[in-house]
């Protein structure tokens, strides 16, 4: 899980603890596997798309690219 992920679920626990003190509803948050696989999807997408223009650059010459 990214940190950035972490730090979401420790702010939304928190949080939910609040609510719950609050108004007496109790409020989990839940993090499983839809989420986590969620998670794998963006960053493995992420990476693909960040491959393109390298990917796209190696296939013609470094030189005519720097001339456009």
């Amino acid at each position: 899980m990214p940190p950035s992920a972490a730090r979401w679920y420790g702010l939304a626990h928190i949080l939910s603890m609040v609510i719950t003190r609050e108004t007496g509803i109790a409020m989990a948050p839940t993090l499983g596997g839809p989420e986590l696989i969620l998670a794998a999807l963006v960053i493995m997408v992420g990476g693909l798309v960040a491959l393109l223009p390298a990917a796209l650059l190696h296939r013609c010459p470094l030189v005519e690219t720097l001339r456009a």
